[in-house]
């Protein structure tokens, strides 16, 4: 079984297992709250466990970010969990209504942990979030889209272009994720990018066509000069050899060796050029 495999059907299993749970009623929240808020850690577990499918249906409306649904329902659970801490009874609201606020900030933190390159602050999330409901409603009412200013008066704060920018939506993908062509899947985009081993017929080429000019260059060079620059610079499979290693070699000084090698480089840079 594949490591994708395995994980849908423990993603379908965690599904199965929380579908058709008893809802608590209004009394029975009361009561495992205000138990939870003494310390009894089993009350608070049974007012989550009760809630997990309000998670998965919010979760949901997440799915279009391209975030992996087992990370949208984790994030979705913990903020459950943190509602279920704070939650007080005596307010006289329901669990799940107080506990919507977090699992959508959970959400949104996740989000936007995901899906951006870089880490965008919650409170701009929540100000883009605000622009695009605004703009959302005057479409409706206006039945056009709405100038900047129109939904800047509707707001305590003046619309900028970056929240313009922060409402783009892009849809990141995985390089595992199967290509599509019509309704038929092609291989996955990996199979589409090059390997970085790999060395391109084009950077083949231009490899070959300069070992052929430097050698070329390299024979047109006086036969001291050439045994220089080959050791100096290990050409042709040659050890790379010290001046004083070239001119024990030779048979001549140090000093004489770096001055062979001085004018056999201008001779080369020369022939190089032409």
């Amino acid at each position: 079984m594949s490591i994708q495999g395995s994980q849908r059907t423990a993603l379908d299993s965690y599904l199965a297992s929380i579908r058709g749970t008893e809802l608590l009623s209004d009394q029975q929240e009361r009561d495992l709250a205000r138990k939870g808020q003494l310390g009894d850690i089993e009350s608070l577990n049974e007012l989550v466990s009760r809630n997990l499918c309000f998670v998965v249906k919010i979760a949901k409306e997440y799915r279009h970010h391209a975030v992996p649904f087992e990370d949208l329902l984790n994030a979705g659970n913990l903020g459950l969990i943190r509602a279920a801490e704070r939650f007080d009874s005596e307010r006289g609201n329901r669990f799940i209504t107080y506990a919507i606020w977090w699992i959508r900030k959970c959400l949104i933190e996740v989000v936007s942990e995901h899906v951006s390159m870089m880490r965008i602050p919650r409170h701009h999330l929540q100000r883009t979030k605000l622009v695009r409901e605004t703009e959302k409603r005057l479409r409706s009412e206006l039945g056009r889209d709405p100038r900047t200013d129109e939904i800047s008066e509707q707001l305590a704060f003046t619309v900028t272009p970056n929240d313009h920018l922060l409402m783009t939506r892009v849809r990141w993908i995985s390089i595992d994720e199967p290509a599509r062509k019509g309704d038929e899947a092609t291989p996955p985009f990996k199979d589409r990018l090059p390997c970085p081993s790999t060395v391109s017929p084009e950077t083949r080429l231009l490899n070959g066509e300069s070992s052929d000019r430097l050698a070329r260059a390299l024979s047109s060079l006086p036969s001291r000069e050439r045994i220089v620059i080959t050791h100096r610079f290990g050409l042709r499979g040659a050890t790379v050899l010290t001046l004083r290693e070239i001119g024990e070699l030779v048979g001549l000084s140090r000093e004489r060796v770096r001055q062979l090698e001085s004018s056999a480089l201008r001779r080369l840079r020369r022939l190089l050029r032409k």
